[in-house]
């Protein structure tokens, strides 16, 4: 707690005005006597008595929290990126099979990577089996007719922004928590347009 003394002190005007001069006084001095001892680098003192003062270079930061945020390296491929969220999140869990009728193995995780791929760069299933290593096409094809449904696809897009809305990285830099957006606002905006769409087809407007 504040001394009540210390409060009367404060308010003492002119002892506080006394009290900076005398600070203020004191740097004065002490920058002073480096400039002549010559310890401050960053002035420079000519013959005639005139100086000059370099301004000292300021290194540049990201700013401060998101270093550890972000990768050395300044590319970072689709699929680190698919293989990297999926372990955290284990997305691909949501891909389940459609089809029961015959089983077969589940397929791998590759096979995931590279069907996402394939139809969300526009690729291709087809030239994505022929330009990827490792790949199988018959096994690509399956991947895709079978586990690549929108019920699947939707449920592990929602696992993902679940985990995103956990993360402190939104929060770095929040202001206003009551205007603080989360990741499943893109998804909430994405569903109206498509509601919009779906509404001005229907009724016939033109495109």
């Amino acid at each position: 707690m504040i001394n009540p003394s210390e409060l009367f002190r404060q308010a003492e005007s002119e002892h506080i005005l006394t009290e900076l001069q005398t600070r203020l006084e004191q740097y004065y001095q002490l920058t002073n006597q480096r400039i002549i001892d010559g310890s401050n680098e960053f002035v420079s003192v000519k013959s005639d008595g005139a100086y000059t003062v370099q301004t000292p270079p300021v290194a540049e930061k990201m700013a401060p929290g998101l270093n550890d945020y972000f990768p050395e390296t300044k590319f970072v491929s689709l699929l680190e990126i698919l293989s990297t969220t999926n372990q955290v999140t284990s997305f691909l869990g949501e891909f389940k099979r459609s089809k029961l009728k015959y089983y077969r193995a589940r397929p791998s995780d590759r096979s995931f990577f590279a069907g996402m791929l394939g139809l969300g760069c526009g690729i291709g299933i087809k030239r994505m089996a022929q330009i990827s290593s490792l790949i199988d096409e018959a096994e690509l094809e399956r991947t895709v007719n079978w586990h690549f449904s929108l019920e699947n696809v939707e449920a592990a897009n929602d696992r993902i922004l679940t985990f995103m809305d956990k993360l402190e990285l939104p929060s770095v830099y929040l202001q206003d928590s009551d205007l603080r957006h989360t990741s499943s606002d893109g998804q909430r905006r994405m569903q109206r347009a498509q509601e919009e769409l779906g509404a001005k087809i229907g009724s016939g407007a033109p495109s």
